[in-house]
């Protein structure tokens, strides 16, 4: 493909012994030519290769400065993962740079060593928690100025060294390049640019009313930029199949969002090698993949296990052995043409073994994964799991609870619970109430608690019923009138509802706010200052003089912090009937 020197030098160290599939080749050769891509493989099939090698050959034959590719992915953690990536694909070429800008993107470096030592010091927490005050300094310190050392010279760490660097390659989300195009600022990223990739990852993800603001948003950075010849790249695992009708489509979709045109071959799909059942073949029994898989989990080695008689045959390699395995050909060529079940695929395999039949498939499983990945075309296979989520998650936040274990307030899975926390029957708790404290004869309203995607933090969350009074006066009763905080605990995420975010010290603590996004910057007043309530756990309403209030003969208060409310409490227009 007539590839740099330098490019091929860095592939062969990437794959060691193995080497690139097919669909990998096929979309080199497309974007190498400057035409559009668009990959659609399976997951973990090297997708993310097929628009990292064209890149990095284009900068290894010309380094100069500007802005060369631009890789957008839907989701901060894709980013993240993508960072490290590029990290060690440009480890020996320390004139190419990089670097990724997102809200969590630090502005100078003193912040980025701040956020750097943060993050040395819980992990030394976690894992050293005996440490004294003096020793953890100590060993923090030493940690960032060893990590400060081995960090890469082409990696542009914070916002004022991209801005003044200009990086060839830019990673970011498509809320963040948003931003990059508006402000004044953020100019200089973009001056002298020569863009020609533009990569466009889980692109299955962008869809409704998100595919036009994408596709609005990759015309603007092309106008902006007036590349002379853009490769436009496209990747997901997600998208159609092989009718002629989803072709087109899948063609169509791609050609919408990027303005660029999506001719053959694409979609560009993967190709399953052939098996070839190596000779002379032989066939282990089931108890001797589950003893040898036993061995595995022991702790003993490879070579170990393949001095065990029966699963190595006449072979003292594993993977030769694996070749050679008639149940593996079998379950591959016959068994696995399509999804199935792991306890159907291995009651088919192993038919005498009944029950037992899926614990001797998965220690088969067990012997494929560890003969290296280079031989992972004895099974391609991805194996998924289905986790059914729950319908929600419920706490009590009476401080006396009686589910309470220590510090662990009483949780459940449900508004209507027929048992108490530790298993006991209950009769007559109403749906939404504590059945430990019902039990106490005392009353506790349970609350929802929901999780932020992005930090994972625990919160509860409280309707706010003032906004959606307002909207609907004839909802309201007539000694409540349509204020702010006007609570309540009930299930029901309707679309005229209004919610509030709330904390309780030790049961659901307080977020921190050193990596919020810019993009969340519109509540971070309210985030980093919350309102601190009293409210009651018996009837779920604030404790006030006026409003909506608590009312009870024998109220229970916590404090709360309000860190978010989704009706803005600067519009006081939001409440006039």
């Amino acid at each position: 493909m007539g590839l740099h020197y330098r490019t091929v030098k860095t592939i062969q160290s990437r794959l060691g012994k193995g080497s690139l599939y097919k669909h990998q080749t096929d979309a080199l050769r497309l974007i190498l030519a400057g035409q559009n891509a668009l990959i659609a493989t399976g997951t973990s099939s090297g997708k993310t290769l097929c628009y990292q090698i064209p890149i990095l050959d284009d900068l290894a034959r010309d380094s100069s400065p500007g802005l060369r590719a631009v890789i957008i992915y839907p989701l901060n953690a894709l980013v993240n993962d993508q960072l490290w990536e590029w990290k060690e694909i440009l480890r020996k070429h320390r004139d190419i740079t990089f670097a990724r800008f997102t809200g969590q993107t630090p502005t100078l470096q003193e912040k980025y060593e701040e956020r750097l030592r943060e993050q040395i010091r819980q992990e030394l927490e976690e894992r050293e928690p005996n440490l004294s005050s003096y020793e953890l300094q100590d060993e923090m310190e030493n940690k960032l100025e060893n990590c400060l050392e081995k960090d890469p010279k082409n990696r542009l760490n914070h916002r004022d060294d991209i801005r003044r660097k200009r990086p060839h390659i830019l990673i970011t989300n498509f809320s963040m390049l948003e931003y990059l195009l508006e402000r004044p600022v953020d100019a200089p990223i973009f001056k002298n640019a020569q863009l020609r990739f533009l990569a466009l990852d889980e692109i299955h993800a962008y869809r409704g009313i998100q595919s036009t603001e994408i596709a609005f948003l990759i015309r603007r950075l092309k106008e902006r930029l007036r590349p002379k010849q853009l490769a436009c790249i496209g990747t997901s695992a997600t998208i159609g199949n092989k009718t002629k009708e989803s072709v087109n489509k899948a063609r169509k979709f791609a050609a919408d969002i990027f303005g660029e045109p999506f001719v053959e071959p694409n979609p560009i799909r993967g190709t399953p090698a052939e098996l070839k059942l190596h000779s002379p073949s032989h066939c282990p029994s089931p108890a001797q993949y589950c003893e040898a898989a036993n061995a595995l989990r022991a702790g003993k080695s490879t070579q170990e296990v393949l001095k065990m008689p029966g699963v190595c045959g006449k072979t003292n390699d594993l993977a030769e052995a694996l070749a050679r395995d008639e149940n593996l050909c079998r379950l591959r060529a016959e068994i696995l043409t399509k999804p199935t079940l792991l306890t159907d695929a291995a009651e088919k395999l192993f038919p005498e073994q009944g029950k037992e039949a899926s614990k001797t498939l998965q220690s088969m499983l067990e012997l494929v994964a560890v003969s290296g990945e280079e031989n992972q075309s004895f099974l391609p296979t991805r194996l998924h799991y289905f986790v059914r989520a729950q319908a929600g998650l419920h706490l009590c936040l009476r401080s006396d609870c009686p589910g309470r274990k220590g510090n662990d307030r009483a949780f459940f899975v449900s508004r209507q619970n027929r048992q108490t926390s530790r298993g006991e029957e209950t009769s007559g708790c109403p749906e939404g109430h504590c059945p430990d404290c019902h039990e106490n004869d005392q009353k506790s309203l349970l609350v929802e608690t929901v999780s932020c995607r992005k930090c994972g933090y625990l919160y509860g969350a409280l309707q706010d019923l003032g906004p959606r009074g307002a909207q609907n006066p004839g909802n309201l009763s007539d000694e409540v009138e349509p204020s702010f905080d006007s609570f309540s605990t009930a299930f029901g995420w309707a679309a005229d509802s209004f919610w509030s975010y709330f904390s309780v010290d030790n049961d659901l603590p307080f977020p921190k706010t050193n990596s919020l996004d810019e993009e969340d910057a519109d509540s971070a007043k309210l985030l980093e200052s919350p309102k601190e309530i009293e409210w009651c756990a018996c009837c779920g309403k604030k404790k006030a003089s006026s409003g909506d209030y608590c009312r009870c003969d024998e109220p229970h208060y916590r404090k709360i912090q309000v860190f978010h409310h989704q009706c803005d409490k600067e519009k006081q227009t939001t409440l006039v009937i």
